[in-house]
């Protein structure tokens, strides 16, 4: 199969998958615990939720995936995603408590009490943008990565873990990691209920006119709003 046809076939892959979980009612997050989450349920809300956003390169020919991972539902569904390809409800207890034991901290995530978290990941694994992701650092993209709200407020990045592939049990598998503080020097945090948006933005000068082209995207903090507090 040559290039263009495989381009073409992933496009129009990526693009079903996308309209067919965008379909798919958007409050499973809602309607019951994650462990009786599916596997398609949990896809859906790493795809396609109000913690997460799927946009396509100018060319076409990846998609990116970007997640608020700080926000709960999105490890939730990273953790349930990996029990049903563990056939998790058919093993003994034993197996399933060293499950759990296992994904526990990943659910916890003692760093999101003083850090949002943003992940990027690109689907399909492109080589050149994910290689141009590995050999990025944090001194390279720290001009030009910022989390914002709707008011100007920003925070600036301040970690950053390039993909490091590692297999099915890593918890940032191709992911590239961005952290950003949660609270300002006056206690204050980026996001409350009075706010409307929420942007995650990265310049296109940090890939240095290379390859990679990422839009600002934008999430709605109404979505966000669980029991009068933010999600994230």
């Amino acid at each position: 199969m040559n290039k263009n046809k495989y381009l073409i076939l992933v496009r129009s892959f990526v693009s079903l998958l996308f309209l067919s979980i965008s379909a798919h009612a958007q409050t499973v997050w809602d309607k019951k615990p994650f462990q009786q989450w599916s596997g398609y349920e949990a896809i859906q809300i790493i795809i396609d939720s109000p913690w997460a956003k799927t946009i396509r390169d100018d060319n076409g020919s990846y998609s990116a995936n970007i997640r608020l991972h700080s926000a709960l539902p999105i490890r939730q569904a990273l953790v349930r995603q990996k029990q049903t390809r563990m056939n998790y409800n058919r093993l003994n207890a034993a197996d399933k408590a060293k499950i759990d034991s296992d994904v526990q901290e990943a659910l916890e995530c003692p760093e999101c009490t003083n850090f949002y978290i943003v992940t990027l990941r690109i689907i399909p694994t492109d080589q050149k943008a994910l290689r141009l992701l590995t050999s990025s650092s944090l001194d390279d993209l720290k001009p030009y990565v910022s989390l914002a709200n709707d008011k100007g407020e920003r925070r600036e990045l301040i970690n950053f873990i390039p993909p490091k592939g590692g297999g099915d049990n890593a918890v940032f598998f191709d992911n590239a990691v961005f952290y950003f503080k949660r609270l300002d020097e006056r206690g204050k945090p980026l996001l409350t209920i009075e706010n409307k948006k929420l942007y995650f933005s990265v310049d296109e000068k940090a890939w240095k006119g290379k390859l990679m082209h990422l839009p600002k995207v934008t999430f709605e903090v109404s979505k966000l709003v669980r029991n009068s507090e933010i999600v994230f």
